[in-house]
């Protein structure tokens, strides 16, 4: 058996890029973080050799509650389920955080959630 593989990256995008790499040469990320460095957010992810693959993985990123349970549903209608999450602070203050702003009634219809806001 080969020992993880630990690669930590600067931006996203390089973490993307990274993960399609490792993901070819049949590594599969096991553990993902994320952590700050003065101002910057940072990535690490931790890679293991797989023999074969059980199915496929998704990988989801810097999205609000609405959009992170649409790709849950979609994701565990699919087969696929959540094994890592990472949480960060969002960019505004909670005093405008899931403030729901609309000049109509609406609903997103992702969660199954049947109230509709206003």
């Amino acid at each position: 058996m080969q020992a993880p593989v630990l690669r930590f990256l600067n931006s996203w995008s390089s973490f993307v890029a990274d993960w399609e790499k490792q993901n070819a040469n049949g590594r599969q990320l096991v553990d993902f973080e994320t952590y700050t460095v003065g101002t910057k957010t940072r990535y690490a992810g931790m890679y293991e050799k797989v023999s074969r693959r059980s199915g496929g993985y998704f990988l989801w990123h810097n999205v609000d509650y609405e959009s992170f349970k649409g790709a849950e549903r979609y994701t565990s209608s699919i087969g696929l389920y959540l094994t890592d999450l990472e949480l960060q602070p969002g960019q505004c203050s909670t005093a405008c955080s899931n403030n729901v702003i609309a000049d109509s009634s609406y609903n997103y219809k992702l969660t199954g959630d049947t109230v509709w806001y206003r």
